[in-house]
């Protein structure tokens, strides 16, 4: 059996990690933002949409306490990826951050109340397969 994920540790986690974003956008430029220079040919203002979609994805799950978004997790990976970037690709540089940092602040204060329980244990959320952890980072999903 995994271990427990703890609610703080989990948290700080996610907070350490979008602290590290910020700052590796605040001295850029938006021409920096939006070159290409990423692997896949994605642009750093990709990387960034992509972020701000999967949040909001995440903030749905926990508003409705069910496995339950997008149709565009049905499609394969390379789609939605092209579906999530045409989605974000008229937003300038500022307008994306802004966004994903308000999406980001959201899902943030979704996850504050959430309990141990329902980081560990499936039944939390419905439509969750039984062998799957809330909180893991490792889920093979559709």
């Amino acid at each position: 059996m995994s271990e427990m994920m703890l609610k703080q540790p989990f948290l700080e986690l996610i907070r350490s990690t979008h602290d590290q974003l910020e700052a590796s956008l605040k001295d850029l430029t938006p021409r920096e933002l939006e070159s290409s220079g990423c692997p896949g040919g994605w642009s750093i203002k990709d990387i960034v949409a992509h972020v701000a979609w999967y949040e909001a994805e995440m903030i749905k799950v926990l508003e409705t306490r069910s496995l339950h978004g997008s149709d565009w997790w049905d499609l394969p990976l390379d789609k939605r990826n092209e579906l999530i970037h045409q989605a974000y690709q008229t937003e300038t540089p500022g307008s994306l951050i802004d966004h994903e940092n308000k999406t980001y602040q959201k899902l943030m204060n979704l996850l504050e109340l959430l309990s141990e329980r329902d980081l560990n244990d499936p039944v939390a959320f419905a439509g969750m397969p039984a062998e799957w952890k809330p909180s893991s980072d490792r889920q093979q999903y559709p």
